[in-house]
């Protein structure tokens, strides 16, 4: 089954038609396959984006780059959501190709009308706006014009002299190649054409000309011809591998079937002359045929609420499509003769089509036993599987069966074989495309992983890759994508997954009982409780760590990442709090009859302190999923006691969480005066940023804590700069000016701002003297 294309793929072809970006070949499959970490990806995507930007000399802040850019990155997400959510049945790839151009062809020349509407934009050359379409050659109507000879012969048309005077040495191999490419047996290299038209190369123009073109608008569209053109022949031997590029019968040549859509759809979008935007999509749905506007041109045509199908209507519709097709059979035309202004006829073969449908009703049958409550619905699913399994078209869909398989398993509580079975299944989606289940393959493969052992980011990686293609907005918010780094978003998803998983993703079958693997942890939570209660001493607390010595490094098996300290850093403070409102009862005994509530949260919270001054080093600097330590959560909480022991141990203080934020930063959220002072004393860095480059100070300015602000004013260790003052004295007008507005927001995010005498305050201490 061949893949998709994807946007990786596609921007690493298109970036290589202007310059060959350099890379190792496994690299270059590495980055089509989107197989990298996230932060390589986004390098690399950014350095094939530079490539092709430089290629065309344009600056980086153009707004034709901008423009271009933009339809960019539109065109791969397009590409990535129809690879995401299409199910090819087993198409080969001139299938796959073929069928996703009818669809990108229109749409590609619906944009480039809009592009055009208000005046051509290439009305000297020969097509004008359409020069780079094939055309037939008037001069020998066997072959088409492709775009390298539109543009030569055009540029021709404009110099003085014979052509070997073009360039003024006579025997200059430019000469030679420029003949060899225009009869197609040569292509120069996007180098060659820096090289033969740099911007200092003068040419003789006719003298009649006005304005002849400038060496560097030659060099542009000589490159663009170039890159076009290899395009045109590669999508000709992708569809057509016999046929001649030039072959001028549609019929044969059936590039040139898309080429006709891409013309027709521009056409049809230049020719209404009305700005009203309502009156202009009726008049374009209007013009449209009908049996255009069914298949090939219904992505591009707005819906009765006004808006375009969304990516995920247009993959259900090429699904459908592959689903009618014979894998390997001829491609189906879209017009039915040369003239191309007639549809052909649909053919399908009802067998394969027949079963592919009873295919899809099994797994139906087996997907609603499943999340039934029967009990016999385990049997039901069994029966189901057997069924799919065993349908004679069972490859097409194979992914699905392994999802469904894995389910089952789950149920069964055979958590193995269904991460065998998820494993199959997302390895059958990176080598061809089995639609929607893709999604839900990452989505159970993730909470599977994160449910069974402690975050790990490599692991985790590659299923929430698949998932950020197709993310609903709530999840994005709550996710903070976009607003965080990825790794941050990745480990606040990972949360969610691994309690759905618990809560009601594994769907027992009657009779199984599945143990959360936390569970093991039990034992030492236990006798944690037993030592706060009993007041216990320095020799009890050597005895439990003697007892418990193996787990006490080892992150838990939760996906919370925590050790036994970072969890034991969130839990007892709230152990404290929950014991100084208890009543009390016989258990509590100590050495008076009845210890009040107090008593015994006091005894609680003094003998955990002396728990932590026990602890070895490396056990104190434990992260949890966050990245945050234990001295960032006392601090968080206004906690110096614990604080000042952890700084005694010696323990980093400036450890950043993944989203940069040291414990400075925290000290500075919650306001904690007293902390802020302990970490600079303790040689804090305050000059540390966080993901969105904001310091202790510049956090200070923006949820108004005036006396941390004049504290690091103060701080001559590492003095604040200039650029830091301004940005701490912008942030705090700005919300100092909309201060009931900025209240409220914060504070559905936790934080309580200053009062804005505050805010004041530290825009007056940040102003220059």
């Amino acid at each position: 089954m061949s893949p998709f294309p994807n946007s990786s793929k596609a921007l690493l072809t298109i970036s290589s038609l202007f310059a060959s970006p350099g890379w190792q070949a496994v690299e270059r499959e590495r980055f089509g396959t989107m197989n990298m970490r996230f932060e390589t990806h986004e390098k690399r995507a950014r350095e094939l984006l530079e490539n092709m930007r430089e290629a065309l000399s344009l600056p980086s802040a153009s707004e034709l780059w901008d423009s271009c850019a933009h339809q960019l990155l539109h065109f791969g997400e397009t590409l990535d959501a129809y690879a995401l959510h299409t199910a090819t049945f087993g198409a080969d790839e001139r299938q796959i190709l073929w069928t996703l151009w009818r669809d990108l062809a229109p749409a590609l020349g619906r944009t480039w009308g809009f592009w055009c509407q208000d005046e051509p934009i290439m009305r000297q050359l020969p097509g004008g706006n359409l020069w780079f379409l094939p055309r037939v050659d008037t001069e020998n109507p066997e072959r088409l014009v492709l775009p390298v000879a539109t543009i030569t012969r055009w540029w021709r048309s404009q110099l003085k002299g014979p052509i070997e005077g073009i360039w003024r040495d006579v025997d200059d191999d430019r000469h030679r190649t420029l003949q060899t490419w225009l009869a197609g047996e040569a292509t120069p290299s996007p180098r060659k054409l820096e090289e033969w038209f740099s911007d200092d190369q003068k040419f003789q123009y006719r003298t009649e000309l006005t304005e002849p073109p400038r060496t560097r608008i030659v060099r542009t569209l000589l490159l663009w011809a170039r890159v076009l053109e290899t395009g045109w022949k590669t999508l000709v031997v992708r569809l057509t591998p016999n046929v001649a590029p030039d072959e001028p019968d549609p019929m044969r040549n059936k590039a040139l079937q898309l080429a006709q859509l891409f013309r027709l759809a521009h056409q049809l979008t230049i020719a209404p002359q009305t700005k009203d935007a309502v009156t202009y999509d009726c008049m374009f749905q209007a013009a449209v045929p009908d049996w255009l506007a069914r298949e090939d041109f219904r992505s591009i045509l707005p819906l009765h609420d006004g808006r375009l199908p969304a990516s995920e209507e247009c993959a259900a519709w090429m699904s459908a499509t592959f689903m009618s097709m014979t894998p390997g059979a001829p491609l189906q035309n879209i017009f039915s003769d040369a003239a191309m202004d007639t549809p052909a006829e649909m053919l399908v073969e009802p067998t394969i089509y027949a079963e592919r449908q009873k295919l899809a009703i099994r797994l139906e049958e087996g997907h609603a036993a499943w999340l039934s409550t029967a009990q016999d619905r385990s049997a039901k699913v069994v029966v189901a599987l057997a069924r799919a399994r065993g349908n004679s078209r069972s490859a097409d869909m194979e992914a699905d069966i392994e999802y469904l398989g894995a389910l089952d398993a789950l149920s069964r509580g055979d958590l193995d074989a269904a991460r065998g079975m998820l494993d199959r299944g997302r390895e059958l989606c990176a080598n061809g495309n089995f639609g929607p289940v893709r999604l839900k393959l990452a989505r159970l493969s993730l909470a599977l992983s994160v449910s069974r052992e402690a975050f790990t980011q490599n692991k985790c990686e590659a299923d929430f890759r698949v998932i950020l293609r197709s993310i609903p907005s709530d999840e994005a918010q709550r996710w903070e994508i976009g607003r965080a780094p990825l790794e941050h978003s990745i480990r606040l998803a990972s949360v969610e997954f691994s309690h759905w998983f618990w809560e009601g993703g594994l769907h027992p079958y009657p009779g199984v009982t599945i143990d959360c693997p936390l569970d093991e942890s039990a034992p030492i939570f236990r006798g944690l409780a037993r030592l706060l209660l009993s007041d216990a001493d320095d020799v009890k607390i050597r005895a439990f760590f003697a007892e418990h010595k193996a787990i006490l490094k080892r992150k838990l098996r939760d996906v919370r990442g925590d050790t036994f300290f970072t969890m034991t850093t969130k839990m007892v403070p709230k152990l404290v709090v929950a014991m100084r409102a208890m009543s009390p009862f016989d258990g509590m005994r100590g050495s008076a009859s009845h210890p009040s509530s107090a008593d015994m949260a006091a005894r609680m919270s003094a003998t955990y302190l002396r728990f932590v001054r026990l602890l070895p080093t490396d056990v104190l600097a434990a992260r949890d999923y966050r990245g945050q330590t234990a001295l960032m959560l006392a601090a968080d909480r206004d906690d110096a006691e614990l604080m000042k022991i952890l700084i005694e141990r010696r323990v980093d203080p400036d450890a950043q969480d993944t989203l940069g934020r040291s414990a400075l930063h925290s000290a500075v959220r919650s306001n904690a005066i007293g902390c802020f002072d302990l970490l600079l004393d303790a040689g804090a860095n305050p000059t540390l940023q966080t993901s969105e480059g904001k310091t202790a100070a510049i956090f200070a300015g923006e949820f108004g804590r005036a006396q941390i602000f004049q504290r690091r004013l103060a701080h001559r260790v590492r003095p604040i700069s200039e650029a830091e003052l301004r940005e701490v004295r912008d942030i705090a007008a700005r919300n100092e000016k909309d201060y009931k507005m900025f209240r409220r927001v914060y504070r559905m995010r936790g934080i309580e701002l200053g009062g804005r005498s505050a805010f004041k305050e530290i825009i007056a201490a940040s102003n220059p003297n």
